[in-house]
């Protein structure tokens, strides 16, 4: 797991290859990189972004598919994390999975990775919307 603490500097690239995701939280908050491998051979990109002052709010998880970027929420993300924990997971057609073997690309499987993530986080969900 990378952590990458927020820096007045940012080194945006679009790829995010250098790990600088500061442009997408205040001050306040720390950012973690990992990955988690799902049952299907496909590994997932999880950032989470959890404020350092407790607010005792539930964690709020943010799915991307399809062409979309993380940078269309950046400003959703910025205000958000300041009081949330922030879970963005990057679903396994996104160019940072990392597939070992042929997988299918369908809802389903994309839906099988995100349940799998949830239940392999052990992330607490009281309400989905």
């Amino acid at each position: 797991m990378k952590e990458y603490p927020n820096s007045s500097e940012s080194n945006f690239s679009d790829d995010f290859s250098n790990g600088d995701y500061s442009r997408y939280y205040a001050n306040s908050v720390t950012c973690k990189s990992e990955y988690i491998s799902t049952n299907a051979g496909v590994s997932l990109r999880i950032i989470s972004f959890s404020p350092t002052s407790e607010h005792n709010l539930p964690p709020m998880v943010l799915i991307h598919r399809l062409a979309g970027v993380i940078d269309s929420f950046k400003d959703l993300l910025f205000e958000l994390t300041q009081k949330y924990t922030v879970y963005y997971l990057e679903t396994r057609e996104k160019g940072t999975a990392q597939i070992a073997q042929p997988v299918g690309f369908s809802g389903s499987d994309i839906a099988a990775d995100i349940a799998y993530a949830f239940k392999r986080l052990a992330w607490p969900i009281s309400r989905i919307f």
